[in-house]
């Protein structure tokens, strides 16, 4: 099937999509979105993993909820996209499914004469919510992409884009021309979330330090343009835009890395208000560097003296950039542990993948361990495996067993730690 086909087929469903009540559209999406949940692993466990790592403190129902509501909204925005697509002789309409909040410093730009940056993110509608700006400001309205594949569905979005007076750029070939167009005066707007590699500057994100693009910033300090967010989500039957006070003024400040900050922080609030309305689907930290160390050990003092020993001699070889933190763990009683021995032999693979373990069995003599980020998790006594096991369904960490006291010798990400005498011993930990 050629790339013709599938746009006209695609304009077909977005046609009979567009006859559609709003009741039945949302009846398809709860089913769509209960199919991706059940059949797509892939894309389960990329939602459940991401989740994991941005509110570890959460239970599983509220996580299953999140999964759930996610799943089914994504689909909705999907089909709302389809019928845009079928009205796009007709773009005004897309006003009345959209509510703006908080214009207010926008449209002050506006009247300034100021060239503005929209900085958005995939949250809720962000297509949808530059279709509205496209419609209330024709001819003054770009966005910044990224080329997509396949080729057939990125024609779609750029028919669409341009059907609703949408101008677009390339990030990686037109970053000139965009800066150009913002020095006219007119309206750019980049969704600038994490995930595009190693070469931005780093940032925390939802508790990790992640590399944050920092595209609308430099355009802003090459335009003397404002960056002032922009972001939504979904309130019963209508999609919210909130647009927020200015982040970031390129004319009178040159170092945008406290605003990169602030963006991070800004994004990470309205995510924990609308978890579902995110966009779960990408390996959000893939890029993610931190590569920071969580000892556990079994609360008795023989074992926080070994753990000790050994987060000593880590902190004699790691960057000083690398943290390393101890916390002792324990059963919340007798009962947890004969079940995790008793039954399952303290091995967790058969458990439910998606089961949050560790607060019903296990309890913490240090604060805050559940929001460590961390890479790699060393664990020393049975119980700290265990418990070590059950935290890395939480934050995807790798574990690594000390099955004896010292000497040790075992690789930790890039680096080769030994300790002891004699020359390099048998690797006494492993990484299930």
């Amino acid at each position: 099937m050629s790339g013709q086909d599938k746009l006209l087929a695609l304009e077909t469903v977005a046609f009979w999509i567009s006859l559609w009540p709003g009741f039945l559209k949302k009846t398809a999406a709860r089913a769509a979105g209960g199919l991706i949940l059940s059949f797509s692993r892939t894309k389960k466990k990329t939602a459940w993993s991401n989740l994991r790592f941005a509110f570890p403190a959460f239970d599983y129902r509220t996580l299953r909820w999140i999964v759930k509501v996610y799943f089914g909204r994504f689909s909705l925005g999907a089909l709302e996209l389809l019928e845009f697509y079928a009205r796009r002789k007709n773009p005004r309409w897309i006003l009345d499914r959209f509510e703006v909040r908080g214009a207010e410093p926008f449209f002050k730009c506006r009247s300034d004469g100021r060239p503005l940056i929209i900085l958005s993110a995939h949250q809720g509608h962000w297509e949808g919510a530059a279709m509205v700006l496209g419609t209330r400001f024709p001819k003054d309205t770009a966005v910044l992409v990224k080329r997509q594949s396949p080729e057939w569905f990125f024609e779609a979005l750029q028919n669409l884009r341009r059907a609703y007076a949408i101008t677009t750029f390339d990030i990686e070939t037109e970053i000139l021309k965009a800066a150009h167009w913002l020095k006219m005066g007119k309206i750019l707007i980049i969704v600038g979330d994490q995930g595009l590699g190693m070469k931005n500057p780093e940032a925390p994100f939802l508790g990790r330090t992640v590399p944050t693009p920092d595209a609308a910033f430099r355009l802003a300090v090459m335009a003397k343009a404002v960056v002032l967010p922009g972001l939504t989500h979904r309130e019963k039957d209508k999609w919210i835009l909130d647009a927020h006070p200015p982040l970031f003024d390129g004319a009178s400040e040159g170092n945008y890395l406290p605003a990169l900050r602030n963006w991070n922080d800004l994004l990470g609030r309205y995510i924990g208000r609308h978890p579902a309305d995110y966009y779960w689907g990408f390996k959000r930290w893939k890029h993610c560097r931190e590569r920071n160390v969580l000892l556990l050990h079994d609360g008795s003092p023989g074992g926080r003296d070994i753990v000790l020993e050994f987060a000593a001699l880590l902190r004699g070889e790691l960057p000083e950039s690398v943290l390393t933190r101890d916390a002792g763990i324990t059963f919340k009683n007798s009962a947890r542990r004969l079940i995790l021995q008793g039954l399952l032999g303290f091995r967790l693979d058969g458990v439910i993948p998606y089961f949050n373990l560790f607060p019903a069995f296990f309890k913490i003599d240090g604060e805050g361990i559940l929001r460590f980020p961390c890479q790699t998790i060393v664990a020393y006594g049975r119980e700290a495996v265990a418990a070590a096991a059950a935290l890395k369904r939480l934050n995807g960490a790798k574990v690594i067993a000390l099955t004896k006291p010292p000497p040790w010798a075992f690789p930790y990400v890039d680096l080769k730690i030994t300790a002891g005498e004699g020359g390099r011993n048998a690797p006494a930990g492993s990484a299930p």
